[in-house]
């Protein structure tokens, strides 16, 4: 299933506009269509290296649009 979504390599680096190849629903999972999305201000302090996240650094991924 393709995606597109906005993609934070690095901490105070610009969001990344980009196509992701993504799974497709599993059984017993949903796959919902949405409009609109929106950010809180966590994701900005993940954004902008106020909050760390652990483990292996993944870092914010905000679906922007399904194709």
């Amino acid at each position: 299933m393709k995606t597109k979504a906005a993609v934070v390599y690095e901490y105070r680096k610009p969001m990344v506009i980009e196509e992701l190849e993504l799974d497709g629903p599993k059984q017993k999972e949903v796959l919902i269509k949405y409009g609109a999305a929106g950010l809180c201000h966590s994701d900005l302090s993940v954004i902008n290296g106020v909050l760390t996240v652990s483990g292996k650094r993944r870092l914010t991924v905000i679906t922007v649009q399904v194709i």
